[in-house]
């Protein structure tokens, strides 16, 4: 099981060269998902790969969840 499954999600990280993790400000679920997303891929891409994070719907300021210190 989990074993497996980290060592297939290890492999696509081979060579990557960039990571994009996207999450939504609305939405606290998401950002935290991001922070396990963030984790992996710090630990599992090469260190010459980029890790940029992008928080969608800024717009929507009356409907945030994720403050803007995080």
């Amino acid at each position: 099981g989990q074993e497996r499954q980290n060592s297939l999600t290890n492999s696509y990280y081979n060579g990557t060269e960039m990571v994009v993790i996207v999450f939504s400000l609305t939405d606290k679920v998401t950002f935290e998902k991001a922070e396990k997303w963030y984790d992996q891929a710090k630990r599992s891409a090469p260190n010459s790969a980029t890790i940029i994070v992008v928080g969608t719907k800024a717009e929507r300021s009356e409907e945030r969840r994720v403050g803007k210190e995080c």
